[in-house]
């Protein structure tokens, strides 16, 4: 192999080898702007819900919550969006390397070129080349001198070809190296812009801390209620799951014996669950947690979550099942239990059910209308397995 040849075999190596991670930088930057989009979206749902419950002309605890999950997901939002910037910053040096690379390996083949055309000038004339042929000390010699000369002008038809299409590559990578600048600006304006309305709902969220404190006495008759609402609710999930329990163990009951292969299959989407409700935001989360406002005051331990949805929405069912229980509970109004194999799913805070005991009932088959509650529809949502509660944050997609 010539010397030519190795320095464009190394250069052709080192173009190639630089492409895999402008590949990986490019899918991250998708990544990326999906994750972008899925924030900006939430976001938008909850700007819906927060001037639906402002219309009410009430301050509560849901609002607070509401405009905290707004921030935390503008915070989000301006993570992801400095992440993209930083992505758009390696691809454009990647691509300014590239662009490097490639006008070195055209100086290469300018070079190469250039010698070709001095060899070419030397014959130009066809009378020089078939007296360069036929001076030949044999046949084979002659025959050797033709090809040569066949060749050369070959490779200077090809050369000259080659050289355009990678000035032509050269072009195309220091457009697309302008197009990731002006996504780059782009995207640090939308930056600037996201800090401004994180600050603004930061002080929306300070604003409805001080409303709330000023009604102390109150919020602290609502938490005494709702605690009491809880506990009610919590032992009567309890109670009837226990039953279930038993009588699916039960050798006498053979018609009520667990389905493990709906089991396997429900336990297979944890994380890939739909949501119970469309455009829902998580208002108050699984666990034992403390009030938003008067941190010394414990809540009542939340066995699910509680979604914030907007008006009349509607809830879902989340995966394959049959329809266990439907009962009334002060607080939370109608609550329909559905199992899933060794799996339950609850659904309370409904005004509405549109289904019955002993139903079998399919993923994103409709339950019920949600229940109004300070200007927004609420989902109270828990997932179980057995007798044993499950955040259902970690189930759904």
């Amino acid at each position: 192999m010539s010397r030519l040849a190795r320095i464009l075999t190394l250069i052709l190596m080192s173009l190639t080898s630089a492409l895999p991670w402008t590949e990986l930088y490019a899918q991250d930057i998708s990544k990326q702007k999906n994750a972008i989009n899925r924030l900006e979206t939430e976001i938008k749902n909850i700007d819906k819900q927060l001037e639906s419950n402002r219309k009410q002309q009430k301050t509560n605890t849901a609002e607070l919550s509401l405009l905290r999950k707004k921030t935390e997901s503008q915070k989000k939002l301006i993570t992801e969006i400095e992440s993209q910037i930083k992505g758009y910053e390696t691809l454009i040096k990647n691509k300014e390397a590239e662009i490097v690379i490639l006008e070195n390996r055209i100086d290469t083949m300018k070079t190469r070129f250039s010698r070709l055309i001095r060899e070419s000038y030397k014959i130009r004339d066809s009378k020089v080349w078939f007296l360069y042929i036929i001076a030949s000390n044999s046949i084979n010699e002659g025959y050797r001198r033709w090809k040569y000369l066949q060749n050369l002008s070959v490779s200077l038809k090809d050369k000259t070809e080659e050289i355009k299409a990678k000035q032509n590559e050269v072009e195309t990578e220091k457009q697309e190296a302008d197009r990731l600048r002006k996504s780059a600006e782009e995207s640090r304006k939308k930056l600037i812009a996201e800090y401004e309305t994180l600050k603004k709902a930061e002080k929306e969220s300070e604003n409805t801390v001080r409303k709330l404190t000023a009604k102390e006495k109150e919020l602290r008759n609502q938490i005494a209620q709702k605690r009491r609402e809880t506990e009610k609710l919590n032992k009567e999930i309890e109670r009837i799951l226990a039953e279930a329990v038993k009588e699916a163990n039960s050798p006498k009951q053979e018609t009520s014996k667990i389905n493990y292969k709906l089991s396997g299959e429900f336990e297979s989407n944890k994380g890939k669950l739909p949501w119970p409700v469309e455009n829902g935001v998580v208002i108050d989360k699984f666990g034992q947690h403390y009030h938003p406002v008067f941190k010394n005051i414990k809540l009542p331990y939340n066995n699910g979550i509680n979604i914030s949805a907007p008006q009349g929405a509607q809830a879902r069912c989340v995966f394959d099942g049959i329809v266990k229980n439907i009962l009334i509970i002060p607080g939370y109004n109608q609550c329909v239990l559905i199992q899933h194999g060794e799996y339950y799913t609850f659904y309370c805070k409904l005004r509405q059910v549109s289904i019955k005991p002993g139903q079998q009932i399919k993923a994103g088959q409709v339950i019920g209308i949600t229940d109004e509650e300070d200007g927004n529809s609420v989902l109270h949502f828990e997932i179980w397995k057995g007798t044993a509660k499950q955040n259902p944050e970690l189930w759904l997609r």
